[in-house]
């Protein structure tokens, strides 16, 4: 029996609504060139559902499996919904800043020493720095399916922290 059925025995919770994110994630995928099939549009349900509980994640995967494009169609759906007025969890803009740690060192993408500002460190800064109510963003980190294993814990590390 999982842990929440035993501390709320007998709750039901309703499925949840997503009638209004999926039609802005055909939109987008129409958009996209795009086909949006039941499994990439789960892939992207998915998505929503961990940034909502999460503040940081990693997308990680085999080369064109579709990363990219589920993280482009889920923004670009989260920012439609946000410009037609619709109410619903973390219906932003949303504002991505990309990085490809393959063409950095670690020192440039982390910093070398306090007094230098790193590239993740401006990133943030410079997506926060924005930041209104009705303002999110994500930081991608483009390039890491043959990085090594320091390189992905190293990052997993400052998306979680940060």
């Amino acid at each position: 029996m999982p842990l929440t059925a035993a501390a709320a025995a007998g709750v039901q919770l309703p499925p949840p609504d997503y009638d209004q994110l999926n039609a802005a994630m055909k939109r987008q995928c129409t958009q996209h060139n795009l086909q949006p099939t039941d499994y990439f549009l789960l892939k992207i349900t998915q998505l929503y559902e961990m940034v909502v509980v999460r503040h940081g994640l990693m997308l990680v995967g085999q080369p064109f499996s579709g990363k990219s494009s589920v993280l482009t169609v889920l923004a670009a759906a989260l920012t439609d919904l946000c410009e037609s007025g619709a109410k619903g969890t973390l219906f932003n803009r949303v504002q991505k800043v990309v990085f490809n740690p393959k063409a950095v060192t670690m020192g440039q993408l982390y910093g070398e020493q306090l007094w230098v500002c790193a590239l993740c460190c401006c990133g943030t800064a410079k997506a926060a720095s924005g930041l209104a109510p009705n303002k999110i963003f994500i930081q991608l980190l483009l390039g890491c399916c043959s990085a090594s294993g320091t390189v992905l814990i190293s990052i997993q590390q400052f998306v979680s922290t940060k």
